[in-house]
């Protein structure tokens, strides 16, 4: 699934205001710890504009967030299939586990 720059946009703008003001920081602060334009962050935080990896590695560090958690939504239906196979396996015996595990290493092979 490719996702659209749109939906990769909004997901990081808002996600990024809400924990910059649950840090209560303003856009001029943020924007000057990670050496960018105020103009810039709010474009992204308006979802009009995504920035550079850089940017977006700056922001990451400058808020001590990890990266998943400003594009947590765009995941979550991944998340929640993986921790879905997890669960399932996880009530199977110990040999039924190691029959799956050969099953998933002879498929990728």
């Amino acid at each position: 699934m490719n996702l659209k720059d749109e939906n990769i946009k909004t997901t990081l703008g808002n996600n990024l205001k809400k924990i910059r003001l649950n840090q209560k920081l303003t856009q001029e602060q943020l924007a000057e710890k990670i050496n960018i334009s105020t103009q810039l962050l709010k474009d992204i935080e308006a979802g009009r504009k995504l920035g550079s990896l850089n940017t977006f590695v700056n922001i990451c560090i400058a808020l001590n967030e990890m990266p998943n958690s400003l594009l947590y939504e765009l995941f979550i239906n991944r998340i929640k299939d993986a921790e879905n196979l997890t669960s399932k396996i996880n009530i199977l015996s110990e040999r039924d586990k190691k029959i799956v595990e050969n099953l998933i290493n002879n498929m990728i092979d």
